[in-house]
């Protein structure tokens, strides 16, 4: 089948935030639950709240996330490392990796009651699902969890225009060592030359480079600018960006 140009495709994989839903509306609340969290357990000022967002990847006067993240740009271990970093610089605060991963456990937990309210679908998503799904593998990795991707996908209405879904919790190695894809790859005996993957980010690219798949379609949807995105498609003739899956 023949997408957005790229030839003779079986396998779609796409990413999730940024991609398929807003990741700004989505993140920029749980940045700021769980730098509220950071504050109360900590015993910090409150006055330090607007920093901790800002070090995870918010820009607290816009909402918006920071292009360079590090929220969905790097993995959720590397945003642990980030903050106990930043708490130990800070304040001189040596922070457990497992207390601060357990701390965004109970926030999610907390926010899950309420956590559709920020999930919103991008615009022309369902359409491209839609054309491609009667002719296409399809397959979703994300560095998100199992349960708030599947939470995600139902309220969207789009979870059964996924084969396979690939979460955190399925393969807990970040993206960019390309390991999901490689999984997903050998599950489904699909060859990388047949395999298209869409992100918003140039983690989605460095892992398709990691699995060997040279199709890349980067959308503009995400945090991450276009010219940056252009410098991870340079001298690559197998990749392209385009505005939006519309």
């Amino acid at each position: 089948m023949t997408i957005h140009g790229f030839d003779n495709i079986q396998l779609v994989v796409l990413d999730k935030d940024g991609t398929l839903t807003d990741a700004h509306l989505f993140w920029a609340e749980v940045i700021r639950r769980r730098a509220a969290a950071l504050v109360r357990y900590f015993d910090l000022p409150q006055s330090e709240a607007a920093q901790l967002c800002q070090i995870m990847g918010l820009n607290v006067a816009t909402g918006k996330l920071l292009p360079e993240g590090p929220i969905a740009i790097v993995s959720r271990d590397r945003v642990i490392e980030i903050v106990i970093e930043f708490l130990l610089y800070k304040y001189r605060v040596a922070a457990d990796k497992q207390i601060i991963a357990q701390l965004f456990d109970e926030v999610h937990a907390e926010f899950a009651p309420t956590m559709t309210d920020y999930i919103r679908l991008l615009p022309g998503v369902r359409e491209f699902l839609e054309s491609i799904h009667s002719r296409v593998k399809i397959a979703l990795i994300t560095s998100d969890g199992r349960d708030s991707t599947m939470l995600a996908l139902t309220h969207c209405g789009i979870a059964d225009y996924f084969d396979i879904i690939i979460t955190r919790d399925d393969c807990p190695q970040p993206k960019v060592t390309g390991i999901p894809l490689k999984q997903l790859l050998s599950d489904t005996n699909v060859s990388p030359f047949q395999t298209l993957v869409v992100g918003d980010a140039k983690m989605d690219f460095d892992m398709a480079a990691a699995a060997g798949v040279e199709n890349v379609l980067l959308v503009e949807t995400g945090q991450t600018a276009a010219a940056e995105l252009r410098q991870c498609i340079m001298n690559n003739a197998q990749c392209s960006i385009v505005e939006s899956l519309k």
